[in-house]
């Protein structure tokens, strides 16, 4: 028999302060043992059901738990896509570096987080669809500073100074704008996604191309939560 579940809403990440003089936290120490595992599993049924309740409820009904257990996850799908963002963050965290006792690059940071999507790219604009509902924005959004912050203080970047959130900032903006490029992306092993990476390194403005970045992002998102509803005939036109 499995075991018995708490329901509740899972705990969202905290926003930080984003000063980072030291170790990211681990990312998915907001979520329980129970939430980790079950969060888990249903990612593996992302490919086939997509970032759905389906997948939720094949992970419950996996691990023992009746149906009605899906009231532990009442933000629905945004909670699959949440931990996906958290647990790819908490991996980057963990992951080796190129040279041993040297730290990463940004370029290779942000490489190595988009690496984490590869498995869902398929159904990661139905992701990118459930961040762009209102209620979901401010979450992840934070998500996205979240990361932009651990990818500078894994770079070895921990100065605090009046340069501290353009930097954040214009990682943010590339990797935002990457991940978009690279659900179009079909060359081989995802090459035109990390020249286009490079290009963004290279040409990126602070005072231009981060805020161009950043509402791109956010209004693709809006776009493609409008062609997943239209597709459903949830607008009706």
């Amino acid at each position: 028999m499995p075991p018995r579940l708490r329901l509740h809403a899972p705990r969202l990440p905290q926003a930080r302060s984003f000063v980072s003089h030291s170790h990211p936290t681990a990312a998915t120490d907001a979520y329980t043992p129970l939430e980790s595992t079950l969060l888990t599993t249903a990612l593996t049924h992302v490919p086939t059901y997509g970032f759905t309740s389906t997948s939720l409820l094949h992970s419950l009904r996996r691990h023992g738990y009746p149906d009605t257990s899906l009231a532990l996850f009442p933000r629905g799908a945004f909670s699959l896509v949440q931990w996906h963002l958290v647990s790819q963050r908490a991996a980057l965290a963990r992951s080796d570096t190129p040279t041993p006792g040297s730290p990463p690059g940004i370029r290779d940071l942000i490489v190595a987080r988009l690496r984490g999507n590869i498995e869902v790219l398929p159904r990661w604009q139905e992701a990118l669809a459930i961040m762009s509902l209102g209620e979901n924005i401010p979450e992840s959004v934070r998500e996205l500073a979240r990361l932009s912050d651990d990818i500078v203080f894994l770079s070895g970047d921990t100065h605090v100074d009046t340069r501290w959130y353009s930097r954040r900032a214009v990682v943010a903006a590339v990797y935002a704008s990457a991940e978009l490029f690279m659900t179009t992306d079909r060359s081989p092993e995802f090459r035109d996604t990390w020249e286009f990476v490079d290009r963004r390194l290279r040409d990126v403005d602070v005072a231009t191309g981060v805020a161009e970045g950043v509402v791109g992002y956010l209004g693709f998102t809006a776009r493609a939560a409008i062609n997943v509803a239209r597709s459903k005939n949830v607008l009706g036109f």
